[in-house]
């Protein structure tokens, strides 16, 4: 039986893929918490690597926060870029190498709000600390895996959806349950997004393989697709649409509370301006691997509920 490390498998995602993993393979684990195999604070510490592994799967990571302060700031790259960088140099000193390593990254390295089935081979020109962060992080490891014959998969996907999804999309279906969502401009933009639980497959079918992906339903749909799904799912109203100006002067406001007040407010112009742009991405390339996906919309029941 293959053996892998894995971290953060307490995560959103990780506990999809641990849970996939967990029958076909001896899991190590490795985070924060308690009942982890290694616990061990990344951002801050080398593990203790004292045996070797077939696999290494680094889903830790931070994620879903506009940071307000330069600390804020210096978190993702504790997290994003040190944490990893702290994961290999302890394999390193330990010389036992796995023979591959995937990374979990995101469609944020590229620094970009908008833009039409988007391509990996766009360059990574993120400026916001946590596309930076993640985009630093791929750099450092495609250069410890050719250094030392590693195979390295990096998978950059979108909006990940499943059962009390963190972020935007947590927010989203909180607000339309309690009836205070609604879309804006029409609700027009699409989005790639993914569902979490067909992502683990598809770990196993290419990490051997190696390479940079996008994985996406497929479908990319709109925030207006997106909520009538949620809506139904809920037994909600539909929701109201409302004209862009409206909620940009509103926004504004809320800006300028949340400097005053320094909490996140439901609304911001960063945010306003992300969802009024369409923001897709090319799967093509994992598709011509072995990557298959499910229709985030058509499967709203499974994780709305």
């Amino acid at each position: 039986m293959e053996s892998i490390l894995i971290t953060g498998a307490s995560g959103f995602v990780g506990q999809y893929v641990a849970n996939f993993l967990k029958d076909a393979y001896k899991l190590v684990t490795l985070g924060l918490m308690p009942d982890d195999d290694l616990v061990c604070d990344l951002s801050k510490e080398k593990p203790v690597i004292s045996q070797s592994f077939d696999a290494v799967i680094h889903l830790a990571g931070k994620a879903h926060q506009v940071p307000r302060n330069d600390d804020d700031a210096k978190a993702f790259l504790d997290v994003n870029y040190y944490g990893l960088l702290n994961l290999l140099t302890a394999i390193t000193e330990s010389g036992l190498y796995p023979k591959k390593f995937l990374f979990f990254s995101s469609v944020s390295v590229y620094g970009l709000d908008n833009g039409n089935l988007v391509s990996e081979k766009t360059p990574m020109n993120a400026s916001d600390p946590y596309g930076k962060s993640k985009a630093m992080g791929e750099t450092l490891l495609q250069e410890w895996g050719k250094k030392h014959g590693v195979i390295i998969t990096i998978l950059r996907p979108p909006l990940i959806v499943g059962k009390n999804a963190p972020g935007n999309l947590g927010d989203m279906v909180t607000a339309i349950s309690k009836g205070r969502y609604f879309n804006i401009d029409g609700g027009k933009a699409r989005r790639s997004m993914v569902l979490a639980d067909d992502i683990a497959p598809f770990i196993v079918k290419v990490w051997d393989i190696g390479g940079v992906y996008h994985i996406t339903d497929g479908n990319h749909p709109s925030f207006k697709e997106l909520s009538d799904a949620i809506t139904g799912a809920l037994k909600k109203k539909k929701t109201l649409n409302v004209p862009y100006f409206i909620v940009y002067m509103a926004a504004i406001g809320f800006d300028l509370i949340s400097l005053l007040l320094r909490k996140p407010m439901p609304v911001s112009v960063y945010k306003l301006r992300k969802m009024r742009n369409s923001y897709t991405f090319d799967d093509s390339l994992a598709r011509s691997v072995g990557w298959q996906s499910r229709s985030v919309v058509s499967c709203v029941n499974n994780w709305v509920r």
